[in-house]
């Protein structure tokens, strides 16, 4: 099921089914689509499964952040009605906070503030969140941590990331205690089965962190081939504390599934597991805007 889609007076092919259980979808011709803003390429990390690695050992984007055009797109995939929700990614956006507060207030003030954003990041700047002029607004900072001890965590990313101290002190200073989430990728010898699946969801009861993301690494290299871990054969060992409410299925570009835990002290953190199986569908599913100012249908098919 796929729609033709005339963006800046380009013609893409879209999906336009919602998922199901069985993966075939039901068709819905007025679906809207999801837009990944990626506001720079700098990032601290050297993370080995992240593409923005390779981009960092050849050369980070030197263009200046075109506020202004993504103005234009934004105010394009709104007048269309095909905007869903915006994630603002990088490389790290918390790197340059002005940037990330004057991109926070373009999107409210064309999409009106019932818009819903979120913010991925490793948590560089977290404390300073506090200074973004829309942040009673923002839906939710998905911090990707990927492992419940600091020190292991710090192995992943290649640097020093900000600590469960630090989290835990952020999040007794906020009043919205679902601002901040957790996301984990499932990788070998992290978290990596059922037991440490259940550890991490220990820590983010401790942290008071309501939901917690478990993700597959995509397939775009060596190391994510060699430390892939199917989320599935974790599912169906975990422990009568965790549920699972819904599975769902995106033909065989992606699946996902929703949970719930109970926590050794009494509290419910959510749960959501997915993967991305195919990294090249021959419909795009999604918008994205690069730190080089390009709109893309998908993550590389260029619009504008």
């Amino acid at each position: 099921m796929s729609k033709e889609v005339e963006v800046f007076g380009k013609k893409v092919i879209f999906k336009n089914n919602i998922c199901s259980e069985d993966g075939n979808g039901v068709e819905d011709w007025y679906r809207t689509y999801n837009l990944y803003i990626s506001i720079t390429d700098v990032c601290l990390a050297s993370c080995p499964f992240c593409n923005n690695n390779t981009i960092k050992k050849q050369k980070f984007t030197d263009k200046k952040f075109d506020l202004e055009k993504l103005k234009e797109v934004l105010k394009e995939l709104k007048d269309k009605r095909l905007l869903n929700r915006v994630s603002i990614t990088g490389g790290e956006p918390l790197l340059n906070l002005p940037l990330l507060n004057d991109v926070t207030n373009a999107i409210y003030d064309i999409c009106g503030d019932k818009q819903y954003v979120t913010i991925n990041t490793n948590g560089v700047n977290l404390s300073k969140i506090t200074q973004l002029e829309k942040l009673d607004n923002i839906a939710g900072i998905h911090i990707s941590r990927h492992h419940y001890e600091d020190k292991r965590n710090d192995e992943i990313f290649g640097f020093k990331t900000v600590g469960t101290d630090e989290i835990k002190n952020l999040q007794d200073k906020l009043s919205n205690k679902k601002l901040l989430r957790l996301n984990s990728l499932l990788i070998k010898n992290y978290i990596d089965n059922a037991a440490e699946v259940e550890k991490y969801l220990e820590m983010a009861a401790d942290l008071d962190i309501f939901r917690v993301g478990f993700v597959g690494l995509m397939r775009l290299n060596s190391f994510c081939d060699e430390n892939y871990v199917e989320y599935n054969e974790i599912l169906n060992s975990l422990s009568k504390n965790c549920i699972v409410v819904s599975k769902l299925k995106n033909k065989s570009t992606c699946d996902c599934a929703n949970g719930m835990y109970l926590s050794k002290s009494g509290k419910l953190v959510e749960f959501y597991s997915r993967v991305v199986r195919d990294l090249n569908p021959s419909e795009a599913g999604q918008f994205s805007y690069t730190a080089d100012n390009k709109l893309c249908a998908g993550f590389g098919n260029v619009i504008y």
